[in-house]
């Protein structure tokens, strides 16, 4: 019985890592009914092995759980403020947008199965981020085409939107992808033909990195620049310390000239950008309620009030802010920030949790992954400063990759 009863559970710990893997495939695609059937497997195949394994019974508690209990926190947060609500309506669509932050607070409290190891996880976001390149090069614009095309970033671009995800979720998950080639390369590992691995692993970054070059998303862009010069250097300087001075110098430079000649980033681009009228617009709604906010709904349709009655932005309703203004759309009318909106939603008492939420991570990393988390939570915090939950980035994302940084089977043996 006692045989029969471990085989079934290793069979079930298979079909819980195998669909986190099919989970992560669909992480950087629109939404849709794969994505839900993959989060359905997931947490199925989690609960099933939570009971069978009676992990409850092998509870322990130490100082990286703050990390989960701040994201349940977080969570919570949008409900205690929900009796209060003066405009309810976009209520369930908030919380269905940040239940993942319960969902993998749990697991990481209580942990996962002894299968989850960070280098997997890293062969499956840096595989699936080539296959979408491929996809798109290959099967929806052709080779050829791409190559010779002299406004092959439009094309990128044009069909990116149509078969993808918005430029900040595909880039962010590219950027992610970056870094775990960084962690392969840089890991010891017990491959026969190791110089072949990591051959590949270098050959996998570059293209990741060509592309995100390509990106008219700046963010991404600067984001992909400062990963591969910050692990560059790392790798340069764990092995040769004057060489990582010298060449950290030269890529720095040419990183410079890139960023310098990027087409949205300039002086014009920058002093036009809608965000900074879009910010300002939000400094006059968290001045009404600057220390415990308006609610997460109420907030969100103060700010779209605001949005509206402002004819500084100059956007019609063809124009995607415009539309989303005139629509209502929650995922388009936002403050273009998760930062300031936490700010309107829940005052600076709430920021104050969000921040905590964020970079406490920082204060309990396993030593030997400290320069992958500290950069994964640059590139996040980042992409938050610039745009909201699920719009530039989804919070499953965010939090399924902490649960594998201070998770998984290397973070427990460091």
């Amino acid at each position: 019985m006692k045989l029969g009863n471990a085989i079934l559970i290793k069979i079930i710990n298979f079909i819980n890592l195998f669909s986190v893997f099919f989970l992560i495939t669909q992480l950087p695609i629109y939404y849709g009914k794969l994505q839900r059937l993959a989060i359905i497997a997931f947490l199925a195949s989690y609960l099933i092995e939570f009971v069978l394994e009676k992990r409850w019974a092998q509870f322990k508690w130490n100082k990286t759980q703050w990390i989960f209990v701040l994201f349940i926190g977080y969570f919570f947060l949008t409900l205690i403020y929900a009796p209060f609500e003066v405009v309810p309506n976009y209520l369930s669509r908030i919380l269905e947008i940040r239940l993942p932050f319960i969902l993998t607070g749990i697991i990481g409290l209580f942990g996962v199965n002894k299968l989850y190891k960070l280098k997997y996880f890293a062969y499956a976001f840096i595989i699936t981020s080539l296959l979408m390149i491929s996809y798109l090069i290959f099967y929806k614009i052709g080779y050829f085409v791409f190559l010779h095309d002299q406004k092959r970033e439009f094309l990128l671009e044009m069909v990116r939107k149509q078969s993808i995800n918005s430029h900040m979720i595909f880039n962010y998950f590219l950027n992610v992808s970056l870094i775990f080639t960084f962690y392969l390369l840089s890991a010891k590992n017990k491959f026969k033909y190791s110089i072949i691995f990591k051959f590949l692993a270098a050959f996998s970054g570059l293209i990741i990195y060509v592309i995100l070059l390509m990106s008219e998303g700046r963010l991404g862009f600067l984001m992909a620049n400062l990963i591969v010069f910050v692990m560059i250097f790392h790798l340069l300087w764990k092995w040769h310390k004057i060489l990582a001075i010298f060449i950290g110098l030269a890529l720095f430079c040419g990183m410079g000239y890139a960023i310098s000649h990027h087409n949205r980033i300039n002086k014009n681009e920058v002093t036009h950008e809608p965000r900074l009228i879009v910010w300002k617009l939000a400094s006059e709604v968290i001045k009404a309620k600057p220390i415990f906010g308006n609610g997460a709904s109420t907030g969100a349709n103060i700010f779209m009030d605001k949005l509206a009655s402002c004819k500084e932005l100059n956007v019609g309703p063809q124009d995607v802010l415009g539309e989303a203004i005139y629509s209502r759309r929650l995922l388009g009318a936002h403050a273009h920030s998760q930062f300031i909106m936490t700010v309107i939603e829940f005052g600076f008492f709430g920021l104050i949790i969000f921040l905590f939420m964020n970079l406490f991570p920082l204060f309990v990393m396993p030593p030997k992954l400290r320069i992958y988390i500290v950069m994964f939570i640059v590139i996040s915090c980042a992409q938050l400063l610039t745009d909201i939950y699920f719009s530039g980035i989804t919070p499953l994302t965010y939090a399924l990759l902490m649960v594998l940084f201070f998770r998984s089977v290397e973070a427990k043996e460091l």
